[in-house]
């Protein structure tokens, strides 16, 4: 967009050099790309792409009342002069169809136009702009266009149906229209276009048919000033791949209330320049008006979000610098009065915005804000989970990553496919159609995938997984998952023994393993709930069959899944320290036979249940079969450890609760103790 300085100092006065004044342009407004010098005058190239929400800046004195708010000069808008009475009555009436496309259309009718060429001033502000002069009937509109910003546009009057109607409507489907400048334009029911009675004669706001158009033999116009709205606007230009001067200034969305004035003032210049007379009133289709709005803003916030000390009256004043009326309402608020030419002010962050260009950018001094800060509440969740993952990678597993979505074959082929899953009504791909319901089928695909390349691993995924509700919307549990494979070993006793390692570095030392017959992907026989207080929190087994022939498993695979809630509810809160002992520990072994169908863990359970005086821990540490223990028997051999905060404990005190752990055993396993051989 050109600028020429000439045109810019009709309305105020330029005190800096060319230079200086465009680095504060630069800074304050939109970028000078460059300062040409053209037929003798300087001319500022200016890059528009910044001013796209600057309708009023597409303008000499839009853009004229920003540089003396910039530079602090006083702003002179030239005085608007009356139109003389009409001398003649010639018909002219407008329908606007659609007046959301098009909230103001004034038009009027001149007569007795004589056209030849413009004088040599306007004709060379139209080149310094950058548009070619034609004739006086098209220059005043292009130079009234350039001086205030609203397009205007000519039709032959005596061109137009018998009935001298103007329509202002949308295009019929496939409506052809031959544009000035040349082209046939096929339009659709989108596009706003003007018309008459019989046929559309331009396309709204971007360019005339040639069916109207001013010609050498033209004496009467109807000189058309109209207000279109901006997103249909610039849709029709892009769809027709049309753009003119006229249309890259209603796309950024003109002010209706600049439709009469521009037109009265191009009115004048036709008398002038063309010799023409009014022939009719001017038609304003107006019927909903745009009035100013308001906003309230605080000029202290706006002096501390700056960063910059500003009194009220320099906030006022450079809001006032702007012609933006304010008045201050009480000790906190002002109110801005924004005039309808800035349609891009509607926040006091807006405002904001305005004063600090204005006051300038480089003059406000970097600097922290200051604020206290104070460190973010610990999520209780977020710790425990951060301390099982390092937990678990201390143990030597690694965290894997599973998608979300799945796919419900993975889900009938291990038999774990819910009766009631949640589907995603629009998958990214058949593979990934539903929300997961469990972590278990995800953690055999990754145990598959790494037993094509390591013979022995372990791996752990923390994640959410989703349950149907009545209330339409998923329940959402997170769930620990953890699977350990070897292509020749055992895995359950690993697996095993990293959830009790687990549990214990969470705190949590009552815990029993339950079997259970079959569920599925688990080994019939080979699984076992674990529960806390008789509550289940998750699972622990083998790998069927099944399973390892659906997803190509050659090796062992031990898999456990935990509900993370239920595990972090039982883990208490803290750690409890107590002194060291003072007095020695004693422990002794229990060895005894029971029969294999009694579990370690109601065993355990049971001994629990005596209530000791002295006894602080049973441990586990061998279990055996042979035949000479008899069938169906297997011997169980424990840790006991004996200790007392106040006194060494006598083999007497010891030997009675060993007595009493053994005659809970004889009378709730028949348990045979072994005696030393």
């Amino acid at each position: 967009m050109r600028i020429p300085l000439n045109w810019i100092k009709e309305y105020t006065t330029l005190t800096n050099e060319p230079s200086a004044l465009a680095e504060r342009i630069s800074v304050s407004l939109a970028e000078v790309e460059k300062i040409e010098s053209i037929e003798g005058e300087l001319v500022l190239e200016i890059e528009n792409k910044a001013l796209t929400h600057r309708s009023d800046c597409f303008s000499i004195e839009g853009f004229s009342r920003e540089v003396a708010a910039i530079t602090g000069s006083p702003y002179t808008q030239l005085p608007e002069n009356p139109i003389p009475e009409k001398t003649a009555d010639k018909p002219l009436t407008v329908e606007v169809v659609n007046t959301d496309l098009c909230p103001r259309y004034t038009a009027i009718v001149i007569d007795q136009i004589k056209i030849k060429p413009s004088p040599e001033l306007i004709q060379k502000r139209l080149r310094l702009c950058g548009i070619r002069p034609i004739n006086n009937v098209v220059d005043i509109t292009n130079y009234i266009m350039l001086k205030t910003g609203q397009p205007l546009h000519a039709f032959d009057y005596e061109r137009l149906s018998n009935d001298k109607k103007i329509i202002v409507r949308t295009a019929q489907n496939n409506e052809i229209l031959m544009s000035l400048d040349g082209v046939s334009r096929k339009l659709d029911t989108n596009m706003l276009v003007i018309a008459d009675s019989e046929k559309p004669i331009a396309i709204a706001g971007i360019m005339g048919g040639e069916n109207s158009e001013v010609t050498e033999n033209t004496t009467t116009i109807v000189l058309e000033s109209a207000n279109f709205e901006h997103f249909n606007n610039r849709y029709t230009s892009l769809h027709l791949g049309l753009r003119t001067e006229a249309s890259l200034r209603f796309e950024k969305g003109q002010d209706p209330n600049a439709t009469n004035r521009a037109l009265r003032e191009a009115v004048l210049l036709y008398i002038e320049l063309a010799e023409g007379k009014i022939a009719s009133e001017i038609v304003d289709a107006y019927p909903v008006k745009t009035d100013p709005t308001t906003v309230e803003f605080r000029p202290s916030s706006i002096s501390r979000r700056l960063g910059a000390e500003l009194s009220e009256d320099n906030v006022a004043s450079i809001i006032r610098s702007l012609h933006i009326e304010c008045v201050k309402k009480d000790d906190l608020y002002w109110e801005a009065v924004i005039p309808t030419f800035r349609r891009d002010i509607h926040l006091e962050a807006d405002l904001l915005e305005e004063v600090a260009r204005i006051y300038g950018y480089d003059r406000i001094v970097p600097s922290l804000p200051s604020r206290t800060l104070e460190p973010a509440p610990s999520n209780p969740e977020v710790a425990a989970i951060r301390k099982i993952k390092s937990t678990l990678v201390k143990l030597g597993l690694n965290e894997i990553y599973t998608y979300t979505f799945t796919n419900s074959r993975l889900y009938e082929n291990l038999d774990m496919l819910p009766t009631n899953p949640i589907r995603i009504k629009n998958p990214m791909s058949p593979d990934l159609e539903l929300i997961r319901p469990s972590l278990l089928p995800s953690m055999l695909e990754k145990v598959a995938l790494n037993a094509t390349r390591f013979t022995e691993f372990s791996l752990f995924e923390i994640n959410k997984v989703f349950e149907k509700s009545s209330s339409g919307l998923p329940i959402e549990r997170k769930s620990l998952c953890m699977g350990v494979y070897s292509v020749t070993d055992d895995t359950y006793p690993k697996a095993k023994g990293i959830l009790e390692t687990l549990l214990l570095e969470q705190g949590i030392r009552h815990y029993r393993f339950v079997p259970v017959e079959t569920m599925a992907p688990f080994s019939e026989n080979e699984i076992s709930k674990i529960t806390i207080e008789n509550n289940p929190i998750g699972l622990i087994g083998n790998i069927s069959a099944r399973a390892k022939k659906c997803l190509t498993i050659g090796g062992n695979a031990t898999l456990i899944s935990l509900d993370i809630s239920p595990l972090l509810n039982y883990s208490p809160s803290g750690k409890e320290y107590q002194p060291l002992p003072k007095y020695p520990e004693t422990l002794f072994d229990l060895s005894f036979i029971i029969p294999q169908s009694v579990l370690i863990g109601d065993l355990l359970a049971k001994i629990k249940e005596g209530g000791y005086l002295y006894l602080k821990e049973v441990e586990v540490f061998d279990i055996f079969t042979n035949q000479k223990l008899g069938t169906g028997n297997k011997s169980i051999a424990l840790h006991l450890l004996f200790s007392s905060a106040e006194k060494t404990l006598s083999t007497e005190e010891v030997r009675a609760e060993v007595h009493k752990i053994e005659t809970i055993l004889e009378s709730a396993y028949q348990a045979v103790i072994r005696k030393e051989e």
